[in-house]
């Protein structure tokens, strides 16, 4: 008994969920819906707006959720659901590529809003599958889906790159560039997805045109409606790339934007880039200074983001640049120390301190 209830104590939320869903009777009294682990069963499913799954609870409270925060759909109204219901099974245990078949013939029995939701729900599928020419097909679809739109594609960003370019790669680039061909009746925002999912196929792909493309991603703004994690994302990696030689005066008006509007999650990567940017750029004690600032936003606020470490380092190089040695020690023993340290920034500040404490024991 005891070993069955550490069993249970183990499961993900979004496993014990899927249990209870599997141990439903066949004949349910109301749709389903899991978010984050939290089932709200005996709920009604009402639309698919923006992006966002609007249902009623059984307590008669309108509730909403974005869709890919969905853990599991069960809709109890029998017909073409019946297959949706058995793709949302599918997805929740982890087999995308048994879901898929199912979703498609769902989506080709459906109206109203419910085409929309299928579509990005078979988004999430086939990027798990790994069906990466699938995937840019469908959020193609998506991105101009009434229900859907550039919130939903702006989350849904297909991630399943190929590392190498092959004729799905190539035949992907070819739809993004039609679609961008016709830019004058896409609006900013679906201009912004297109131009960012280029560059990162060009980017992970290693293919030529990478470089040109991210000076163009790095200059574009981000509309509002997109300001999604994945958009920041590789938002950051275009910026990276274009700042890398130096502090290209748009790149830099484009990092700027950023730290005043990304998500917060995305804020301590900007930081970093800009602080290390401004470093590489100082010359002198006042612009070594200001450099230091964004890093210490990192340090002060996000003291568990995975990139505090190289706030850490970056800072005790500033320190050290303006003869605060003992601050220097501080920030590295700090960076040394930190959970989330990796190893080649492990080595950089071991480096340091070594020529710090060299330093010390020649002036003694």
């Amino acid at each position: 008994m005891t070993f069955l209830k550490t069993q249970a104590l183990t499961l993900a939320p979004v496993c014990l969920a899927l249990v209870a869903f599997l141990a439903m009777p066949g004949e349910a009294q109301a749709d389903q819906v899991v978010i984050g682990g939290i089932d709200h069963a005996g709920a009604k499913i009402i639309a698919l707006e923006g992006g966002k799954l609007t249902f009623r609870s059984r307590e008669g409270m309108l509730r909403d959720a974005w869709i890919d925060e969905v853990d599991l759909i069960f809709v109890d109204r029998g017909g073409a659901f019946d297959d949706f219901n058995q793709a949302e099974r599918f997805l929740a245990a982890g087999k995308p590529d048994r879901a898929i078949a199912r979703y498609r013939r769902t989506l080709r029995l459906l109206d109203e809003f419910w085409p929309d939701l299928v579509a990005a729900r078979l988004l999430i599928a086939y990027d798990a599958a790994g069906r990466f020419e699938d995937a840019v097909q469908t959020f193609i679809r998506v991105i101009s889906g009434a229900g859907t739109g550039t919130p939903t594609a702006s989350r849904l960003l297909p991630n399943a790159i190929p590392l190498k370019r092959n004729g799905k790669v190539t035949r992907s680039l070819e739809r993004i560039l039609n679609q961008l061909r016709g830019s004058a009746i896409l609006d900013d925002a679906q201009q912004t997805l297109f131009l960012l999912l280029r560059y990162e196929i060009l980017r992970v792909t290693k293919s030529k045109g990478a470089g040109s493309a991210a000076a163009v991603a790095a200059r574009t703004p981000i509309p509002e409606a997109v300001r999604s994690d994945r958009v920041y994302a590789i938002l950051l990696s275009a910026l990276h790339e274009t700042l890398r030689d130096g502090a290209d005066p748009g790149a830099m008006e484009s990092l700027d934007t950023a730290i005043r509007a990304c998500p917060g999650s995305a804020l301590p990567g900007f930081l970093l880039l800009k602080g290390r940017t401004m470093l590489r750029e100082a010359a002198t004690r006042e612009e070594i200074i200001r450099a230091a600032w964004p890093l210490l936003r990192v340090v002060i606020h996000f003291g568990n983001d995975p990139i505090t470490p190289e706030a850490l380092y970056e800072s005790a190089v500033a320190a050290e640049r303006i003869n605060r040695s003992n601050k220097a020690v501080q920030l590295l023993t700090e960076c040394l120390v930190h959970p989330r340290v990796t190893e080649e920034t492990t080595k950089l500040a071991t480096v340091a301190m070594k020529r710090l404490q060299s330093t010390a024991a020649d002036a003694d």
